[in-house]
């Protein structure tokens, strides 16, 4: 009581008294002080020590049969949301929590801060290999108790339209989020705006609509200098970095810097996880050295936290072996991939294209019937139709590559990605070069190939034009 009776509290020092007190009441002033300290530390991304500080916070609340079960909520999405900035997984578990009091107290409020925290940092899906129910069953259950002009529900709309790239037809997530960014506009709140923007854009990421992407990019930066908002500023220099790799623009070294800075200034892990696997997946196009040190490494550091640590391991390790010529070992890598994918078609593509590279091609051309349909019109179709292009014609499947090659024609100048950039497959223009040859439409070899060095040599990507050099010498 002495030390709070000075000007300036030390608050550490309140903290370790009152922590070590034994009364209910002394335990009251401990949570207080345990809140105030955790968001401090919240402020100065200080996300660890503000982790350890809630979990002590919810041990206290948990040992009071008193405790308001507001003041619990509360915690429980505090914890969530400095979970998620360290990476842990668990941040998840700690919505679902903040979610089952908020559902037994029948408050929106919580419900739809569980449902919006649910997603990664920045409103990112979290799995795009299913869609989780629970957060599915927050949002709508939030959005049951929200007045129609709530604010909160443009969250909620903007997490819902993204929870998952294949939960729903296209259609249905762009409805969605052009809903949370209607509402956002009418309520005149920046900050919404930026949130239902995001959805936007992520509900739109396919090279359709790649002008409503870049427009999405500008209106985030601008955002983000009128509210200093660091996130707001990662999201539109990242959204603008990613179309200009898919429209072969290639990415200055400074303006690739000034990302690491940003998010580097966001002290989120899922941020800085993106910007790392975007840079390996750049060099491993570059060929400027051999990447298998730090494809390693960054596994390591992602592995067991909230990012697809797994999955990019597994794809930058095998666009390694494609470009060694070595692509065929995958093959039982691959085969595991491909089981586990669900909806994502891309490794069962992937499949095709190493069992043919391993010379089983009776096995390739029964595992193409498997996986021959159109690809989901989301993050993925470019390089998936990409992928499926050199499947169909390494099968000799004609009427697949007519089909693709119609496809994929609007998008020539563009390169397909992986992701945001766990790897880089190569022009489209290659792409349609193995199309057009696949369907017998010759004559139209030559030009695709002519397209695909000069998008190659603007990346650089030596080894798209090794190989469309080498396509070249077998068509002459």
């Amino acid at each position: 009581e002495a030390l709070e009776a000075t000007p300036s509290p030390p608050l550490d020092e309140l903290v370790r008294h009152w922590t070590a007190a034994a009364t209910s009441i002394d335990h009251e002033r401990a949570v207080h002080y345990l809140q105030l300290a955790a968001q401090r530390d919240e402020q100065a991304l200080a996300w660890e020590s503000a982790v350890a500080r809630y979990e002590q916070i919810i041990d206290f609340l948990t040992d009071d049969a008193a405790a308001d079960p507001v003041v619990v909520a509360e915690a429980w999405l505090a914890i969530g949301r400095a979970r998620r900035a360290t990476g842990d997984a668990t941040y998840r578990d700690a919505m679902v929590e903040a979610g089952r009091i908020g559902r037994r107290i029948d408050s929106g409020s919580v419900l739809a801060r569980a449902a919006i925290g649910f997603l990664r940092s920045g409103g990112w899906f979290v799995d795009a290999t299913y869609t989780d129910e629970r957060m599915v069953g927050l949002a709508e259950d939030a959005l049951a108790l929200l007045d129609g002009e709530d604010p909160l529900r443009v969250g909620v709309l903007a997490s819902l339209a993204t929870v998952s790239p294949f939960a729903h037809t296209l259609e249905r997530r762009q409805e969605i989020a052009e809903e949370a960014l209607a509402l956002a506009e009418r309520l005149g709140d920046t900050r919404l705006l930026v949130a239902a923007l995001t959805a936007v854009h992520l509900t739109h990421w396919t090279p359709h609509h790649l002008d409503r992407r870049r427009a999405v990019a500008r209106e985030l930066t601008s955002m983000a200098d009128r509210l200093d908002d660091t996130e707001a500023r990662f999201l539109g220099r990242m959204f603008h970095v990613v179309a200009d790799v898919e429209e072969h623009a290639g990415v200055a070294e400074d303006t690739f810097d000034d990302l690491v800075d940003i998010a580097a200034a966001t002290g989120s892990f899922w941020f800085e996880f993106l910007v790392e696997r975007l840079r390996i997946g750049l060099e491993i196009a570059r060929a400027a050295h051999d990447p298998r040190a730090e494809i390693d490494a960054l596994f390591t550091r992602a592995s067991g936290t909230l990012a697809d640590a797994t999955g990019t391991w597994a794809a930058q390790h095998a666009e390694v072996a494609r470009r060694e010529g070595t692509f065929g070992s995958m093959v039982d890598a691959l085969t595991g991939a491909a089981e586990r994918a669900g909806p994502q078609g891309i490794w069962g593509y992937a499949l095709v294209i190493a069992l043919a590279d391993a010379d089983d091609l009776d096995e390739a051309k029964r595992r193409i019937d498997d996986v021959a349909v159109h690809p989901n019109r989301d993050y993925l179709w470019l390089v998936s139709m990409q992928m499926f292009a050199e499947a169909a014609h390494r099968t000799g499947r004609a009427d697949l590559c007519e089909h693709i090659h119609d496809e994929l024609a609007p998008f020539e100048q563009c390169v397909g990605m992986i992701a945001s950039g766990t790897l880089l497959w190569g022009p489209v223009a290659l792409s349609l070069a193995y199309a057009a040859d696949g369907c017998g439409r010759t004559d139209l070899v030559e030009g695709h190939l002519r397209v695909a060095r000069e998008v190659a040599e603007r990346i650089p990507m030596p080894f798209a034009l090794e190989r469309a050099d080498a396509f070249a010498g077998r068509a002459d």
